[in-house]
């Protein structure tokens, strides 16, 4: 019970600090940050994994604690979650709007690839009403839009001359997808 349940996220959380350095080296513009985040994320994990394998080994206070701990990093977890999920909005909404004004989306597709209720709404509809294949074309759709502001938000940051052309590309993407994601 207690390894299944009370601490069976604690893998996934241990694998998500890894996974947190290898985001912060992604986006940083800082070479030394670049190499040690990655590096750090992994000791990070390392050390959650000794502190919990610690505090389960030794007596049942500790145990007690080691169930604060752990889900205090799962909520840890989430809360960055929650924050990813408002900061995607965020950029979509940034990156997205001038998509309408060059004409590359219309102004209900901005509206609905910049709100989550809107596009599992639009995506339920699609399933329901044209099959699973439309579904698949309004999700292919939306990442397509996630991935440019994505991409926008990138060259933003780092001025290189592959994100403008990965731009470039994701426009035309956009413009093959037909009337199912209007």
């Amino acid at each position: 019970f207690f390894r299944a349940i009370v601490f069976g996220l604690n893998h996934s959380l241990f694998t998500s600090m890894s996974g947190l350095g290898i985001a912060v080296a992604l986006m940083s513009k800082n070479n030394l940050t670049r190499f040690f985040a990655p590096i750090a994320g992994w000791c990070l994990a390392m050390f959650l994994h000794f502190a919990h394998n610690a505090s389960v080994s030794f007596d049942e206070a500790l145990c007690f604690l080691a169930l604060i701990f752990d889900w205090g990093g799962v909520l840890l977890m989430l809360g960055i979650i929650v924050w990813s999920l408002v900061q995607e909005r965020s950029w979509l909404r940034q990156y997205l709007a001038e998509e309408v004004a060059q004409g590359t989306l219309t102004d209900d597709q901005f509206r609905r690839v910049s709100s989550g209720r809107k596009r599992a709404a639009f995506n339920w509809a699609q399933w329901r009403q044209n099959g699973f294949r439309a579904y698949r074309q309004a999700v292919g759709f939306q990442q397509t839009c996630s991935e440019l502001a994505y991409r926008k938000h990138h060259h933003e940051l780092f001025q290189d001359e592959k994100s403008l052309t990965e731009i470039v590309a994701l426009r035309e993407k956009l413009g093959t997808f037909g009337s199912a994601v209007v």
